[in-house]
């Protein structure tokens, strides 16, 4: 499972959740990606929504009901980071992470998303190498799923602005632009049979993440 599955699978979860609840929940714009494919302007936006503290009381089913409690108190963004945990055996670390996932989902009219996971640099939170991050950026026409998408295949992705808001949520800035093409499967590679040119920038006013930047980042200065 990648590391960004559990966080789509929470942001589901909650959907879900939400919809037995909805007074439990209170729902924000938290920032936008902006594209042109293939001459056609595109808009998608990210999201936070605070549970409520009492989110699950009076909810019947109990599967909703659980979810809701699980969540209560917390803010679920569809812009994420995360830093993978040091792995220490006998007091020796064999590993301790060099960079920061981040995660941005984003939705466009009907049921079209887009989509973009890069990695930054935990040093100096400039763009990681794709060798030791996969770049990924993904337009879903029509709905979320592992197949049937357009993935940039050729072009770059560069990032303006990582600065942070608060104790947990980074705001980052940033564009992209080359080809997409079709995917039929999970594995992303370039397809020339069926291609669509892509620009776009974007600009996430809150990618939160479930830990102390402080505790992965240093404190600020």
């Amino acid at each position: 499972m990648s590391s960004t599955a559990p966080r789509r699978l929470t942001l589901h979860l909650t959907i879900l959740a939400l919809a037995f609840g909805l007074a439990a929940a209170q729902t924000h714009v938290t920032g936008s990606v902006d594209t042109v494919i293939d001459g056609r302007t595109h808009t998608f936006g990210t999201s936070a929504t605070r549970i409520a503290d009492d989110a699950g009381a009076g909810v019947e089913n109990a599967a909703a009901r659980a979810m809701l409690e699980r969540l209560a108190g917390t803010t679920q963004h569809t812009a994420t980071w995360l830093v993978m945990e040091p792995i220490v055996m006998g007091g020796v670390v064999m590993f301790a992470a060099e960079d920061m996932f981040i995660s941005i989902t984003a939705y466009g009219e009907e049921r079209s998303q887009f989509s973009l996971e890069f990695g930054l640099v935990l040093e100096t939170l400039e763009l990681s190498d794709p060798d030791d991050v996969e770049i990924l950026v993904k337009y879903f026409p029509e709905r979320w799923g592992t197949s049937d998408f357009y993935a940039l295949t050729e072009g770059a992705l560069v990032i303006d602005l990582v600065e942070r808001v608060d104790a947990t949520t980074l705001r980052i800035r940033g564009s992209f632009s080359g080809t997409l093409s079709f995917q039929e499967q999970y594995t992303v590679a370039h397809n020339p049979a069926d291609t669509r040119s892509i620009a776009g920038t974007f600009d996430i006013l809150e990618v939160g993440g479930s830990s102390a930047l402080d505790m992965v980042l240093g404190a600020a200065d």
